[in-house]
């Protein structure tokens, strides 16, 4: 049976081992994945949502690409109590717990026609995440996932800067050396451009 696996946004959970519960719920998989023991429950949400949190609320419709906000936990830690975001329906197997493969891994072994498809479905991502200014998350290769001919995002990340296409371009160009023969010219030809 499927599991309700939780994704912690930001620096993980370092003060609990794997197979720990956090407040009678929540099972330890590693530092930024937990499982949850009492699925049919509602979880614990502020009355106030922080900045950081809106942008997967705006971007909902996306989430066949982006996970969702789940609720909190507060953990308390040697610093003192911190609330953690869980995100749910994001790329973790459902049976095993683990990360889905990411892009950067899966890219070589793919068919022209899946390059070519998770490149379209990034640019398509490009403009809500970049209002959002949250586009950096389409350019850090661990943040990249993969579940079969689906991207997948682990988490949303905020831009340091204000970013353009150029950005986007330099980064498939990595890609573009790795890509298969049948596209490789073409994705060269693509993302050149960009970069000008």
């Amino acid at each position: 049976m499927p599991k309700h696996y939780l994704w912690v946004i930001g620096e993980g959970i370092k003060t609990y081992r794997p197979g720990e519960i956090i407040v009678d719920r929540y099972q330890v998989q590693d530092d930024r994945i937990l499982m949850d023991t009492q699925p049919e429950k509602t979880p614990q949400m502020p009355e106030e949502i922080p900045g950081k949190i809106e942008p997967y609320l705006r971007l909902f419709p996306y989430r066949l690409h982006i996970p969702q906000v789940f609720g909190i936990i507060s953990v308390t830690e040697k610093k003192g109590t911190r609330k953690i975001w869980l995100l749910e329906a994001g790329p973790i197997n459902s049976n095993s717990g683990s990360l889905m493969p990411k892009i950067a891994t899966s890219w070589k072994h793919a068919t022209a026609m899946r390059q070519l498809n998770w490149l379209w479905q990034i640019a398509q991502l490009w403009q809500p995440l970049n209002v959002q200014k949250v586009a950096s998350s389409l350019l850090n290769s661990e943040n990249l996932r993969v579940e079969g001919q689906l991207v997948r995002l682990l988490e949303l990340q905020a831009d340091q800067k204000s970013l353009t296409l150029q950005h986007l371009g330099s980064f498939w160009q990595k890609w573009a050396r790795n890509a298969h023969r049948a596209v490789e010219k073409f994705l060269k030809q693509l993302s050149h451009p960009m970069t000008a």
